[in-house]
């Protein structure tokens, strides 16, 4: 057994010591070198199995992106296929022949522009026809035409081409209908002012829903139709009988009239008033495009200047909404005398029924004004003596 080189270090001759020790170191050498060859061996084997399994899944992913999943396709079925005839009659052949190329001519013609032509259902219509005139006229200047001759060419051009009554009279009808609407637009672009007798209020638009517009006594049904055609005697005698009443006094009383003339102020027409429901929706139009009434100092002179040149149904008018505002109150009371000037200064149209409306629309502004403690004093002016003795003790007029 050799000793260990801890035990013979310092044992024996120097040369044993030399020896022992490089024999040592060899063998230390030895496993060093074969452990570090082990340790190399084991990565490279590992790593050459990771580069392996790397290039693997590199070509499965390869062979999945070349050939995608196709699913498995069924066999076709079989099917009986007649069994060939090597001598076929000629005359099986002809007929199958014919039939084919009838069921293919038929499917050709499908898209053809005369099959195109007879489906259209305006090839049927007539055509313009070109007068011989216009072709002459074309050929002017040619040795071989005729000239043209105004008595022959232009009679025969004149019977032709003669001039239709009723597309004259629809002409008419479309320019009179223009001229009326250019009339209307310009009539209604300059609004009614505040206090203005042409001023739109809620109580017209119930008039005319309930009453209808008053002074149009022709026939709704007929309103529409021009009058390019008279009407005969009979016509004319069974529209009269069947035109409806005029609307009571007690009616007008209670909601105000509105006439043909006040529509007309404010652009419309009487074709539009003889309906009472176009009359309504275009009232109802108007009333949303008004301005609203706006009082101030100037509203008592504005007043006073408009009852200068009014009836009692237009003061009727005015007044109402006026009565329904404190402001417009404060302003009634101030033009009292204007006010029953107004009232009373077509006295030559007065009777029973006309006098008692006057006198009663009188004292109810006095009555809604005392409410307010303000004046509006009826024994001031001339005329109320006289107003009241009619109410009070009527006199028959002659």
């Amino acid at each position: 057994m050799e000793a260990s080189p801890a035990r013979w270090l310092f044992a024996g001759s120097v040369e044993e010591r030399v020896r022992i020790v490089s024999r040592h170191w060899e063998k230390g050498l030895a496993s060093i070198t074969t452990e570090s060859k082990c340790r190399s061996f084991t990565s490279s084997a590992i790593r050459s199995n990771k580069d392996d399994e790397e290039n693997q899944q590199n070509q499965q992913e390869e062979v999945v992106e070349a050939e995608p999943y196709k699913p498995m396709r069924a066999e076709r079925p079989w099917r009986n296929r007649r069994n060939f005839v090597r001598n076929p009659d000629p005359a099986l052949i002809a007929l199958a022949r014919e039939k084919t190329r009838e069921f293919w001519l038929k499917r050709l013609r499908r898209n053809t522009k005369e099959q195109r032509r007879s489906e259209d259902p305006e090839a049927g219509r007539d055509i313009f026809v070109v007068p011989p005139v216009l072709l002459d006229l074309d050929a002017e200047g040619s040795r071989y035409v005729r000239s043209y001759n105004a008595k022959v060419d232009g009679r025969e051009q004149k019977v032709l081409w003669a001039q239709n009554p009723e597309l004259a009279a629809l002409e008419g009808r479309m320019n009179r209908f223009r001229d009326e609407l250019h009339e209307a637009k310009d009539r209604w672009v300059e609004q009614p002012a505040h206090l203005d007798r042409r001023r739109i209020t809620e109580r017209d638009i119930l008039s005319v829903a309930f009453l209808g517009v008053s002074g149009v006594n022709r026939n709704p049904q007929t309103a529409v139709q021009e009058e390019s055609e008279p009407l005969s005697s009979d016509e004319a005698q069974d529209e009269q009988t069947s035109q409806p009443e005029p609307a009571s006094s007690v009616h007008e009383q209670l909601l105000g009239p509105v006439d043909e003339k006040l529509l007309w102020s404010i652009g419309i027409p009487a074709r539009i008033a003889a309906d009472t429901k176009q009359a309504v929706r275009v009232l109802v139009q108007r009333l949303r495009e008004q301005p609203p009434q706006e009082l101030n100092v100037e509203s008592v002179e504005e007043l006073k200047h408009t009852l200068a040149d009014t009836d009692f149904q237009q003061v009727q008018r005015i007044i109402a909404p006026l009565l329904q505002t404190k402001e417009g109150c404060v302003v009634v009371s101030r033009c009292a005398h204007e006010i029953i000037d107004a009232c009373t200064r077509e006295r030559h149209l007065f009777d029973e029924d006309y006098v008692s409306r006057v006198f009663i629309f009188l004292k109810t502004v006095s009555s809604s004004l005392a409410t307010l403690e303000l004046e509006f004093d009826l024994s001031s002016h001339p005329s109320s003596a006289w107003l009241e003795g009619l109410f009070l003790d009527p006199i028959p007029l002659d």
